[in-house]
C-alpha cells in the first residue's frame, strides 16, 4: 500500500530492489544446499507413485506431462530429494519446451540392477559444449535466466549420493532427454533378477 503511493520512478526502483533481494535469498539457499553436508532419510520408494505425485503437483495444464510406466522395482532413496529431483528437471523441461509441445517422462527398469527416469522435451537442441558444463556450479546457458546456476549440480549431487547417475542428451529426433539411473532397492534387486531370469528361460 505505502508503494502504490510512491511515483512511478521510485515504485519502478522499489520493485527492482525487490526482486533483487529475492534472488539473492534463492541463490543463498541453493549455495547453503550445494555445500552443506547431504544426508538422507532413505526407506523403500515406489518411484512411480513419486513421479505421479511430482507431476500431479506440477502439471498446469491437461495434456502437459505425458507419462509412460512399466512396473518398476523399490528404490532405497530419500524421497524428499528424489522430488527435489525431479521437480527441478520438470521445471527446466518446461521452460524449454514449446508452447503446446508435452514433456514426455518414461519410468522402467534399465537392467535387474537399475531404474531409468528419463525426461523429454522437444525444445532447441543444447549444443554439445553446453551439455559437458550444465552440471558446472553456476554455469547456466539460459538467456536472462533468474536461475542461480546450482540447480542441476544439486541435482547431480543429490543423485550421486543414491549411488545413481544423471546425464543430459540432446538432438534434432529425441529432443533433450535427462535420464536417471537409480540403484534398485538391494532385496529387490535378487527377487528382480530372480524374476528376469525365470522369463528369459
Amino acid at each position: 500500500k505505502d508503494l502504490e503511493q510512491l511515483p512511478s520512478g521510485a515504485r519502478k526502483r522499489a520493485d527492482l530492489a525487490g526482486a533483487e533481494v529475492a534472488r539473492l535469498e534463492r541463490l543463498l539457499e541453493d549455495i547453503l544446499l550445494y555445500a552443506k553436508p547431504l544426508t538422507l532419510e532413505r526407506a523403500a520408494v515406489d518411484l512411480v507413485g513419486l513421479i505421479q505425485e511430482t507431476i500431479t503437483a506440477e502439471s498446469v495444464q491437461a495434456g502437459e506431462i505425458q507419462f509412460l510406466s512399466t512396473p518398476c522395482p523399490a528404490v532405497a532413496a530419500d524421497a524428499d530429494r528424489l522430488r527435489q529431483v525431479l521437480i527441478n528437471l520438470l521445471r527446466n523441461a518446461r521452460q524449454a519446451s514449446p508452447a503446446g509441445s508435452p514433456i514426455r517422462i518414461q519410468c522402467g527398469p534399465a537392467n535387474t540392477d537399475r531404474v531409468e527416469v528419463e525426461i523429454a522435451n522437444q525444445g532447441a537442441v543444447i549444443p554439445k559444449d553446453t551439455l559437458e558444463r550444465v552440471f558446472e556450479p553456476f554455469f547456466t546457458s539460459k538467456g536472462g535466466s533468474t536461475g542461480t546456476g546450482l540447480g542441476l549440480p544439486i541435482v547431480r549431487r543429490i543423485v550421486s549420493a543414491h549411488g545413481g547417475e544423471i546425464k543430459l542428451e540432446s538432438d534434432e529426433r529425441s529432443g533433450t532427454r535427462a535420464i536417471l539411473h537409480l540403484p534398485i532397492m538391494a532385496g529387490t534387486a535378487t527377487a528382480y533378477r530372480n524374476q528376469a531370469a525365470d522369463e528369459a528361460g
